[in-house]
């Protein structure tokens, strides 16, 4: 969805929110903070939680967005406020600053989260647009770049790590192998298999520079980036048999159990590398169809900049996880694991060598709910993630 769609099928969901509330209050423009305060406030110890509500695009895009800001799209709050377990709720203590790119559904974001009991939100005036021209500090999302060295070894460990034939996942989690996928799309099942490819743009058409970015996508797969699965599920049929795949079977997981609600819902088993592997057709350079949902044009752009540790967190880790020397989807599984042994607020330190886990792990705390506190690149195959379980 384009910029100009997005705004305008939000306008015309909140306009008559928005009209409601100018004409009811005349001091409106008290649920507001200036750029210049909200620069200030954020240098203080104890800085307001920003929620961004523009699309995940714009948050992940060229403009950036405000360090250490969460992207909540206006669409996702509602949903999540209508939750009472929802994670949103840990944060109804604390203030919290909305933003939008000129301050008018940041606005229409404080009247939903007042209602819903926040009493100290506020809307950044005029939006992010007026802080980018103020010259304040902004970042972008990180892209990762591999060398063609670096990616022989990772797919040499994967391969090594494959032929001991050991399960890491969890068994509640179906999984269905490539070579019974094939079966059932050369079968006369009517329907076929709904095929969701959480991939990003340039591995589903198979243009990138490396080797795995050139595989392409299995014929008739639906492109929905794991990051805007969440958004699309009312679209998705409940009453037909859907796969899910990414590169090699760990985030595909994760969007089994986003789908929970689903009847049946499989995670392919080694995703399209076992494919590929096997020898299976795939297509490249494929166009996208225009009812697919947009994204990044180069490599998935989910990382927030975070700072270094002792900048940002200085309370207890309560259990670490050592994936060194693992690759997708081992750091994954080790980690959802160890995850729901925690209590509600307990945090998970998270150790690996992998450097697909510097968009793994922050897209699994993205779309499971639970908050990024620290992701550091120490080093070429040294990576560590602060986790904090939030449900």
């Amino acid at each position: 969805m384009g910029k100009t769609s997005y705004y305008l099928l939000n306008m015309i969901k909140y306009w008559k929110k928005l009209i409601t509330m100018l004409r009811n209050s005349s001091e409106w423009h008290l649920s507001e903070i200036t750029a210049d305060e909200l620069n200030e406030r954020l240098s203080s110890n104890q800085p307001p939680i920003i929620f961004d509500v523009r699309s995940v695009k714009e948050f992940n895009g060229s403009d950036g967005h405000i360090p250490n800001a969460m992207s909540i799209p206006i669409r996702k709050l509602s949903s999540e406020l209508k939750d009472p377990q929802s994670y949103i709720f840990n944060y109804k203590e604390k203030e919290i600053v909305t933003l939008c790119p000129g301050g008018g559904l940041s606005l229409v974001a404080v009247d939903i989260m007042e209602e819903a009991g926040f009493e100290n939100v506020k809307s950044l005036h005029d939006g992010f647009d007026l802080w980018r021209k103020k010259g304040y500090p902004t970042t972008t999302t990180k892209e990762m770049k591999i060398s063609k060295r670096k990616m022989f070894f990772k797919l040499l460990r994967l391969w090594l790590w494959t032929i001991r034939k050991r399960k890491f996942y969890l068994p509640e989690v179906s999984e269905i192998t490539v070579d019974e996928l094939f079966k059932r799309l050369n079968s006369n099942q009517d329907p076929p298999p709904l095929l969701i490819d959480l991939r990003d743009r340039v591995e589903f058409a198979g243009t990138g520079e490396y080797k795995y970015e050139k595989f392409g996508h299995i014929q008739n797969s639906k492109w929905i980036p794991l990051m805007e699965l969440s958004f699309s599920l009312e679209d998705l049929p409940n009453d037909q048999e859907i796969v899910t795949i990414c590169q090699g079977g760990g985030m595909s997981l994760v969007a089994v159990e986003i789908m929970v609600d689903f009847e049946d819902v499989k995670s392919l088993k080694g995703g399209i590398k076992k494919w590929h592997k096997k020898g299976y057709p795939l297509i490249v350079e494929a166009p996208l169809e225009d009812n697919k949902l947009s994204s990044s044009d180069s490599r998935s752009q989910i990382i927030k900049e975070k700072q270094l540790l002792e900048e940002k967190y200085l309370g207890e880790i309560h259990h670490t996880v050592d994936a060194r020397g693992f690759t997708c989807p081992r750091p994954i599984l080790m980690s959802k694991k160890a995850l729901i042994t925690l209590d509600i607020g307990q945090v998970l330190e998270i150790l690996t060598t992998d450097p697909g886990s510097l968009v793994d792990i922050p897209s699994w705390a993205h779309v499971t709910g639970q908050d990024l506190l620290t992701a550091e690149e120490r080093g070429p195959k040294d990576f560590r993630f602060l986790v904090q379980r939030m449900k």
